[in-house]
C-alpha cells in the first residue's frame, strides 16, 4: 500500500503504524514509520493524526479495527480508507 500511496501526485507524505525502513526504499516521497507502536495504540495513533493534521488514514489491520480505530478517527472527522 505504502508503494501505490507513493506513487500518487495527490500525497505528499505517508505515515505507516508500525512499518518499516524498508517502505523507504525507492519512494521519492516522505515516509515516517512509527515501529514502535502496534495499530491498536489508539491514543497514540489520534495524536500523531492531530498533531501532523493527516488528511487520510487506510486502516488495513483487522485488530485495528475491531479495538476501536475507525470509530475513533471518524469522530475526529479524518477520512478513512481500508
Amino acid at each position: 500500500m505504502v508503494d501505490k500511496y507513493s506513487q500518487s501526485q495527490n500525497v505528499d507524505k505517508i505515515m505507516a503504524v508500525p512499518g518499516n525502513d524498508l517502505m523507504k526504499v525507492n519512494s521519492e516521497k516522505l515516509i515516517e514509520t512509527y515501529p514502535q507502536l502496534k495499530t491498536t495504540d489508539i491514543p497514540e495513533i489520534l495524536e500523531i493524526c492531530r498533531r501532523k493534521k493527516v488528511a487520510l488514514v487506510d486502516v488495513a489491520q483487522d485488530n485495528a479495527v475491531e479495538a476501536g480505530l475507525v470509530n475513533s478517527l471518524q469522530k475526529m472527522g479524518i477520512p478513512i480508507r481500508g
